[in-house]
């Protein structure tokens, strides 16, 4: 059940953000996944804004200025803004694997694990390491000719999520 540790959930979690900052849903996620000091008090506001004015959960911290948070907080989700909109400018140039390093490096993930210092933050390290291994398989498989697009990797995610999600006792056809 690889797919189900919070620390994959989290990193796929960004990729999806960067293929679609629409997905609400991942969006939360990750908005102080690490810390950014953006709590849920926030999140709830922006969520508001958003139904309030009829837009994504995106378009509203893009819109955070319009909102009546604090100056400090606005600064916050500006930052995360920025930090996605970084993101996002790499999907075209890099390819799967290095899409993930740079998530984990330039959100402070990596760093964030590193410095908990459990003998579980060193397996999660060891995971998301192994998720890039992953992702650099996918492109191998791949070969020249085939779709190494993120687009195409999040959907082979979410097929491998699926399979491992099924029971192994269920007489049925995989």
């Amino acid at each position: 059940r690889f797919y189900d540790r919070r620390e994959i959930k989290d990193v796929v979690a960004y990729l999806r953000v960067v293929m679609n900052p629409y997905d609400g849903v991942s969006m939360r996620r990750i908005i102080n996944v690490p810390g950014r000091s953006i709590g849920t008090s926030t999140v709830e506001k922006l969520s508001n804004f958003a139904s309030t004015f009829e837009v994504a959960f995106w378009d509203a911290c893009r819109r955070v200025n319009e909102t009546e948070l604090p100056a400090r907080v606005k600064t916050h989700v500006q930052a995360f803004v920025k930090l996605i909109e970084y993101l996002i400018s790499k999907r075209e140039t890099q390819t799967v694997s290095e899409l993930i390093k740079t998530v984990i490096e330039t959100t402070g993930y990596l760093e964030m694990l590193q410095s908990e210092k459990t003998p579980d933050s060193e397996s999660r390290v060891e995971n998301v390491g192994e998720l890039v291994s992953v992702a650099t398989e996918f492109e191998q498989q791949a070969g020249d000719e085939g779709d190494k697009s993120l687009t195409a990797f999040l959907e082979n995610v979410a097929l491998v999520s699926d399979l491992d999600a099924l029971e192994e006792t269920q007489d049925a056809v995989t």
